[in-house]
C-alpha cells in the first residue's frame, strides 16, 4: 500500500515538473519573439526612383528610416505616418525616421513646387 502511494507521488511530481518546464519554455519563447519582433529598417530612396514605384516592407512596430536623395525640389509625404511634408532640395539628402504603428499600405508622394503630385513608392507594413 505504501509503495503504491510513493509511486503516485512520484508520477504526480514528474507530471508537475513536465508541465512547469513546458510553461516556462513557452513563456521564454514568446518573450523572445516579442522582444526581437521590432526591428530597425533603413531604406535608400532616390528621387526620381531608380525602379518603377518601389515597394518597401516593414512589420508593425518597426522603426523605419528613409534616406532620401533628390535631384529636384519638392515635398515628400508618407501618408498616415508623417503629419508634415519633408522638404527636398536638388542634390540634397534628408533622413526620415518613424515607428510603423499601423499595418497597411502607405504611399510616398512627391509634391512638386508647381503643385503636381507624383507617386514615388509604397510602404507595406505587415501586422504583428
Amino acid at each position: 500500500m505504501l509503495r503504491r502511494h510513493y509511486r503516485a507521488v512520484l508520477w504526480t511530481t514528474l507530471f508537475a515538473l513536465v508541465l512547469a518546464g513546458l510553461y516556462w519554455g513557452s513563456k521564454a519563447s514568446l518573450s523572445a519573439r516579442h522582444a526581437g519582433g521590432a526591428r530597425s529598417r533603413t531604406y535608400q530612396l532616390s528621387i526620381p526612383p531608380t525602379a518603377q514605384s518601389p515597394v518597401f516592407e516593414a512589420a508593425q512596430g518597426d522603426a523605419v528610416t528613409f534616406v532620401i536623395r533628390s535631384d529636384r525640389a519638392g515635398e515628400l509625404y508618407v501618408h498616415a505616418f508623417e503629419e508634415k511634408a519633408i522638404a527636398l532640395k536638388p542634390g540634397g539628402e534628408v533622413r526620415l525616421t518613424f515607428v510603423a504603428k499601423d499595418a497597411g499600405g502607405f504611399p510616398l508622394h512627391l509634391h512638386d513646387p508647381d503643385g503636381s503630385m507624383h507617386h514615388i513608392a509604397m510602404l507595406e507594413v505587415q501586422p504583428k
